[in-house]
């Protein structure tokens, strides 16, 4: 992202102080996360992309100050997706190199995936049925393990010792 190299420098700044101490450090990940469907540049350079649309939870300051925003998943089916989750964590990976690690869920609050708040049955007033042509044809078990195996797929290119933790949080 745009901020990348700030946060990188700080990640580096902040393990190199814990392993002074003996501390490693872990930062919690929900990737892939949703797009807004009014970020036409994004949507326009990337249409082969776009996944299931809904809802995304934009916070402010505070939980009552949340809104909703119509978005659209990053579909973890499509191939140029899929690369990009290898990438950005080999070079999470290769540019923090004090990092032990990531803590990661594939569910939340916030859109991710395509099944993001979608089920393929019995839907809910919470979780309708998913209507991405790709990952209809999926389990929703399939799609998040995926992830976890392509994030720990980049971290391992980089380095044979960086952890990838997935929690079932939410699921």
């Amino acid at each position: 992202g745009k901020n990348a190299e700030a946060h990188q420098r700080a990640l580096n700044t902040l393990a190199e102080r814990a392993a002074r101490h003996g501390l490693k450090i872990f930062i919690h990940l929900q990737p892939p996360r949703g797009v807004p469907l009014s970020n036409r540049e994004f949507w326009d350079r990337h249409p082969d992309v776009g996944g299931q649309e809904g809802e995304e939870r934009v916070f402010s300051d505070s939980w009552a100050t949340a809104r909703q925003i119509p978005s659209r998943s990053l579909c973890t089916s499509a191939e140029p997706v899929k690369e990009w989750l290898v990438n950005a964590m080999r070079e999470l990976a290769a540019k923090v190199p004090l990092l032990a690690g990531v803590t990661v869920i594939t569910a939340s609050e916030f859109k991710s995936h395509c099944y993001s708040h979608k089920r393929r049955e019995n839907p809910t007033r919470w979780a309708g049925l998913i209507e991405c042509p790709r990952c209809a044809r999926r389990e929703p078990e399939e799609v998040a393990a995926e992830i976890i195996t392509l994030m720990t797929k980049g971290a391992r290119q980089a380095s044979p010792t960086f952890d990838v933790i997935a929690w079932n949080w939410s699921w």
